[in-house]
């Protein structure tokens, strides 16, 4: 990370995002530290300790690199029964991305009917509009809220308080083409009942749900 020219006695604060399996007690993230170098000049001092923020259960955030994935988890359980994946196209600068799995709304959000599983709230993100070379959002629900299974129908949100509608299957599912977006390019049943749907899409499109 390229901090840049500091000023004398100027500070800087970074956030990053690790995954680890615990944190202690402390607060400290257990083998996470910070070394900060001069470029021609003596080495940079008085590194402060990380300060650890745990974020909510079925939230992620941080910046996407591109070919990257960031998750809200790995296996959706009747406890946490909507995980969502984000990917990015291999192109591109990457693009800071928070994912968050929330249950306000579900009631009436899904076509003004109630969902099955939870909203999925995407930040929108810039500098990703080639259809052919589409960012890729992976839902997936636990069987406990399968409902119809792939004819469950996808309902989005492209701006908060905008109109909620149906989003489509893609015009050519043979290929990774966001046309229209977003749209779904496949939907499977996996482990045992478990379901997941992929959706092409380009930038900016914030809520998904199901019903």
């Amino acid at each position: 990370c390229v901090i840049g020219t500091l000023a004398a006695a100027a500070t800087v604060g970074l956030d990053v995002v690790v995954n680890v399996p615990a944190v202690t007690p402390s607060g400290q993230a257990p083998g996470i530290g910070v070394v900060v170098t001069g470029v021609g000049i003596d080495p940079a001092g008085a590194v402060a300790s990380p300060t650890v923020i745990t974020l909510a259960p079925g939230s992620v955030q941080g910046f996407v690199l591109p070919g990257e994935t960031i998750a809200t988890g790995t296996t959706a359980t009747p406890a946490d029964n909507t995980i969502a994946a984000f990917r990015l196209p291999k192109s591109g600068i990457g693009a800071p991305i928070e994912l968050r799995v929330e249950t306000a709304g579900t009631a009436t959000f899904c076509g003004g009917k109630a969902c099955s599983g939870k909203i999925v709230f995407l930040s929108p993100f810039a500098g990703y509009t080639n259809p052919r070379q589409p960012a890729r959002l992976y839902l997936t629900w636990d069987k406990t809220v399968a409902g119809r299974g792939t004819k469950s129908k996808i309902y989005v949100q492209k701006a908060v308080g905008g109109p909620i509608v149906r989003v489509k299957d893609c015009r050519n599912t043979h290929k990774h083409l966001a046309d229209p977006s977003p749209c779904i390019h496949e939907k499977e049943r996996i482990r045992g009942g478990d379901i997941r749907f992929e959706i092409v899409l380009l930038s900016g499109d914030p809520r998904f749900a199901r019903r």
